[in-house]
């Protein structure tokens, strides 16, 4: 079971959100392969962890729903919960986002499920899982396990109304008319996931220095553009070109060569 990151740039592509699991555990093997420090990247603005938590049985009274129990992260007997310092909390969703969306490639690419949960979960029931220090928070959670095939009918419709910007509605002109590295970083970027698929992100800047900002303001727009930032990062890489990530609250720069 590989986790290399070519097997993460294949992953970007056959990635989808899974809210049904099977009843059955994770499993030694996979759960090695999944939780491996090995290769993990880090922007290194804050601290960010993570913890892991696995049941015996369904973690469902973790989890609440959109509306009611619509959309409820059934069956799942795993999760992971992504960890900041409370006093930056801001920062801390954009390192969770680079972060967490690592495992979450992990995970497609050894045929588990897996769903980013921003607010619908109980955390007061959660912290009866957790060893967090006074100082901490969780920004997030991914739920985790093997997917349920064919029952999952609220995700089916939540699946038929995701509505990808097309690389221009995301892009620059002047980008999309660059190199191929490029085309494939933007275009990784276009299939990740971002909270209500809204899709908050806009690249501009030059084949150097290519600037990412937010074209829009919500809860978790910071992590929507961590997990942009590492579909660029390494989906360019896979084409040839590295870079560095660097920034402020107006923008992040990838700053090719570094």
């Amino acid at each position: 079971m590989s986790t290399d990151r070519d097997s993460l740039v294949a992953a970007i592509a056959n990635r989808k959100s899974v809210r049904r699991y099977q009843d059955i555990a994770i499993g030694e093997v996979a759960r090695e392969a999944l939780l491996s420090l090995q290769s993990l990247r880090k922007l290194d603005r804050v601290p960010c962890r993570v913890e892991f938590v696995e049941g015996d049985l369904p973690l469902d009274d973790l989890f609440t729903g959109i509306i009611g129990s619509y959309g409820k992260i059934m069956g799942a007997r795993a999760l992971l919960c992504l960890v900041v310092p409370a006093s930056d909390i801001e920062a801390g969703k954009m390192e969770a986002g680079y972060l967490g969306q690592q495992y979450v490639l992990r995970a497609t690419a050894l045929g588990l499920g897996s769903c980013w949960v921003g607010g619908t979960f109980n955390y007061k029931r959660l912290m009866a899982h957790l060893s967090l220090g006074p100082e901490e928070a969780v920004v997030a959670v991914i739920s985790l396990g093997w997917p349920q095939d064919g029952h999952d009918a609220v995700g089916k419709v939540l699946h038929s109304l995701v509505r990808r910007k097309e690389l221009g509605g995301i892009a620059s002109k002047a980008l999309l008319a660059g190199p191929l590295w490029l085309k494939e970083a933007l275009q990784a970027v276009r299939v990740a996931p971002s909270a209500i698929n809204l899709q908050p992100w806009h690249f501009t800047g030059s084949t150097t220095a290519v600037e990412l900002r937010s074209s829009r303001n919500g809860t978790f727009t910071p992590m929507d553009l961590g997990i942009a930032m590492l579909h660029f990062e390494i989906a360019a890489e896979a084409q040839g070109c590295s870079g560095r990530w660097h920034g402020d609250k107006n923008a992040q720069i990838f700053f090719v060569g570094q």
